[in-house]
């Protein structure tokens, strides 16, 4: 029925959700939202993490945990856009492989 309908599942949606969020903090530069999902580092080094544009999460809660996995599971597309139709279609492609 999903398919049929071209819903999304409501784990699916929960995804989205934060995915976008999380691109919209990064994005627009929110406050509070931007130091959920930290990308830098405190030294002179650069690591692969660093130059894939992967994100770990400053603060130890459910939210930002999931957060920065979706991040970390997104197209490098998606990473990179700075336009929100972009962002959405790509958020969409990953939700729709996630399990239902």
């Amino acid at each position: 029925m999903l398919q049929k309908t071209g819903f999304l599942s409501i784990n699916q949606v929960i995804a989205y959700t934060t995915l976008m969020e999380a691109w919209k903090a990064r994005t627009f530069n929110v406050p509070i939202l931007t130091s959920v999902l930290e990308r830098s580092r405190n030294d002179a080094r650069t690591l692969r993490s660093d130059t894939n544009n992967m994100a770990s999460y400053g603060i130890n809660e459910p939210f930002a945990r999931a957060a920065a996995s979706l991040w970390n599971s997104s197209s490098q597309t998606f990473k990179a856009t700075n336009l929100l139709l972009n962002a959405k279609n790509e958020t969409k492609k990953l939700a729709l492989t996630l399990p239902i």
